[in-house]
């Protein structure tokens, strides 16, 4: 078996591929697939993490972690961002644009 050593371009299936991906490359640019939509909904998921981790240190306190006055605050501060967050995800949604189905 001889092996040849023609260019991959040489090959009418991968220069056709070439030609239709240059082609969209120059039609639709070279970062159409990032939209404004992606980066808000990654910082809208950055900003939950964030709120979360943030309201379980929100408090001062000179008591220990374990100490039952520390539980019942960290407790109120996580129940407080479950609350709102399903208030930001419909946010997120509307502004998005988002459809949503079910079946």
């Amino acid at each position: 078996m001889r092996l040849s050593n023609a260019s991959p371009t040489g090959n009418p299936a991968v220069r056709k591929l070439l030609k239709l991906l240059s082609q969209r490359r120059q039609t639709h640019g070279p970062h159409t697939n990032t939209h404004p939509r992606c980066f808000l909904g990654l910082l809208s998921c950055l900003f939950l993490a964030g709120l979360y981790v943030g309201s379980l240190y929100v408090w001062r306190s000179s008591s220990p972690r374990d100490h039952p006055s520390v539980i019942k605050r960290r407790c109120a501060s996580v129940l407080l961002v479950s609350v709102v967050s399903p208030a930001v995800v419909k946010t997120w949604i509307h502004w998005a644009d988002v459809k949503v189905s079910i079946l």
